[in-house]
């Protein structure tokens, strides 16, 4: 009985409900790499990782860093277009991006590119 009474007060005084939620709003003026998202993560450690068309974007809630294109350098980003983010159970940060797939090792906070394709095709979903 108490449960459909706590279900029609947030029915009846939905502002009340929301009322202590906040919202900020992030842009490149802020830090952000560019303002189209394409993949959103928040991992164990509680960082927000961004992808974006121009970069990944790690959010610690204050200030954001941002990882660019290495070129073909074996320890670095190897594409900046980022369609998908995954952490795994050992804490590394999977990254799908337009040229195949790459994963951030937070230990030695270096890339490792997996799968490389220039020849990969992405279609979007969105």
């Amino acid at each position: 009985m108490s449960t459909i009474r706590i279900i029609l007060a947030i029915a009846l005084c939905p502002s009340f409900a929301f009322s202590q939620v906040g919202f900020e709003r992030y842009q490149v003026e802020d830090g952000l790499t560019q303002n189209s998202i394409l993949a959103l993560l928040q991992d164990g450690s509680g960082y927000i990782w961004i992808g974006t068309e121009d970069g990944l974007n790690r959010f610690d809630g204050y200030s954001f860093k941002r990882f660019f294109q290495h070129g073909n350098d074996s320890v670095g980003l190897y594409n900046d277009y980022i369609w998908s983010l995954l952490e795994a159970k050992d804490g590394k940060i999977w990254i799908g991006h337009s040229n195949g797939i790459s994963y951030f090792d937070p230990v030695s906070g270096t890339f490792k590119n997996v799968v490389i394709d220039e020849n990969l095709l992405i279609i979007s979903s969105y």
